[in-house]
Formats: C-alpha cells, structure tokens, sequence
C-alpha cells in the first residue's frame, strides 16, 4: 500500500515541474507547442510544449529533490502513472526516468509490463514508440526466445506496437557484437510480416531497421527488399536505402519500373478503404 503512494506522489510532483517549466517560460513553449501541433496535426494527446533536453532536466532535478527511493518498481509505477496523462510531456517523461535510472534493472520479466502499455493504449504515435523501443531493445538483447516474442508483436491489430517490433531493433541491428545465431534471419520475417501491414509507420519502422542492417550485410538486405519489393512504400524504401551508395540506392528507385512490379496500396474512397493497384516505383506513401 505504501509504494502505490509514493508512486502516485512521485508522478504528480513530475507533472507539477513540468507545468510550472511552461508558466515560467511562456514564450518559449508556446513558440514549440504550435510548432509540433502542426507537425502532429492528427495527435489526439495534448502537448505542452517541452523539448526533449529540457524535459531531461527536469527529470534531474526531480529525482534529486523529489524522490525518496530510486528503484526499479518505483520507476514503472512512476511511469505508468504518467502514461495515463493528457500530455505528450508527461508521458515522454515517464519513459525517461524509467531509461535514465532504471534501464539496468530490467530483465526479460518485464516485457509484460512494455505490453500492459501497448495494450492498454498509452503508446500512441511515433514519439512515444520510439522513445520507449531501445529500452526494451536493451532488455531483450541476446535472449532470442525473447527477441522472437518482441518480434511476435507484428501481429498486433495495434499499429504502435507493430512498429514497435522493428524499432526496438534500430541499436542493436547495427552492431553484429549483438546478434544472436539467428539475429539476422529473425529479423528479416519480422521485416515481411510488418510490410505486410501495409501502414505509413509501420513501413517506415521496418526501413529504418533494414537500413542498419545493411551495414552489416548489405548483399542479404538488398535481396530481402528486391525480393519483396511490391510490399514497400516509397518513402519506405527510401528509408532501408538511404546507407547504401549513390549508385545503389538509384539502381533500387528504378528497379520496380524497369522491372515491372505492381503492388497494392490502400486508397481512401468516399470515406472507405479499398485496394487499388499502382506500380510500384510510383507510390509516394501509403495512405
């Protein structure tokens, strides 16, 4: 009963920081706060207008005045607590304190808690997916049973948590130190299955993850995305490339158009989605 409390406490003095940061620096944040509402334009969480560095400070500052313990069950409680808040800040911050002071408690026993969050609907849009996906990265490296349960996620109806199974690999793809014997090949099905979802983010999850991975084995990746070259979007595909030279990465653009691939995109008709197939090399984005 106690550490529920503390908890609840904890929280809610990090939320008064961070709201106390945006009166004492009203033209700062508002400035930021109407930048990034247009840029996430479709967010349906509030924002307060907070950088990153300066949410870290307050962070800091939090735990060095505010806080009676610092350990691991804290920390989720903590954000968790702040994952329910109406606020991108709030919810980012959580994420941070848990990385910041908590990242080497964790264990593979916690991945039920990463998807309590997923599930539950407090993971929503990019930010916070990727704020939250090199910690779990971190948990699950060298651990392939549990690698392969992260990468399980692609089956989600959940879009965040589908992303989430490509991105949570970004780190670790670039480092062959790393991988595990079947790394490689467990990352590339979970690369299928994700195109396979045919989402603007989603996509562009998985091209970030084949992007680092072509730096360790650049033939494979490049036959990986030839061989499913009908289920990339362009900015997809733009992303997996963009390691790759000049010369590569133009040969690539072309190679739906001199190849004649077609694939299928979802358009969106008089409010309701239906396929319509496009050639490959003039896809944009998915809608």
């Amino acid at each position: 009963t106690v550490r529920p409390l503390m908890a609840s406490h904890a929280a809610a003095r990090l939320s008064q920081r961070l709201h106390s940061f945006v009166k004492e620096n009203p033209t700062k944040t508002y400035e930021y706060r109407e930048w990034s509402m247009k840029y996430f334009q479709d967010s349906p969480i509030q924002q307060l207008g907070i950088r990153s560095p300066e949410i870290r400070g307050i962070i800091k500052e939090w735990k060095a005045h505010d806080l009676e313990i610092v350990d691991i069950k804290l920390l989720k409680e903590v954000t968790l607590e702040l994952a329910c808040k109406d606020t991108w800040e709030e919810r980012i911050a959580g994420l941070y304190a848990l990385r910041m002071f908590g990242e080497k408690q964790l264990s593979v026993n916690d991945i039920p808690y990463f998807e309590k969050l997923f599930d539950d609907g407090y993971m929503i849009g990019w930010p916070l997916t990727d704020t939250i996906a090199p910690i779990i990265g971190k948990v699950v490296q060298g651990d392939e049973p549990a690698i392969q349960r992260i990468c399980d996620w692609n089956k989600s109806s959940n879009i965040w948590k589908v992303r989430a199974a490509s991105v949570s690999f970004v780190v670790q793809g670039r480092h062959i130190e790393q991988h595990t014997k079947n790394f490689m090949k467990i990352m590339l099905a979970t690369s299928l299955k994700s195109l396979e979802v045919n989402e603007r983010f989603v996509q562009l999850g998985c091209g970030w993850l084949l992007r680092e991975l072509t730096t360790i084995d650049e033939p494979r990746i490049v036959a990986f995305i030839e061989n499913n070259y009908s289920l990339f979007c362009r900015e997809g595909l733009r992303y997996a490339i963009e390691k790759l030279s000049k010369e590569e990465r133009q040969r690539l653009l072309r190679y739906g158009k001199e190849n004649g691939i077609v694939g299928k995109v979802n358009v969106l008709v008089a409010g309701k989605v239906k396929e319509k197939k496009v050639p490959a090399h003039k896809r944009s984005r998915v809608q």
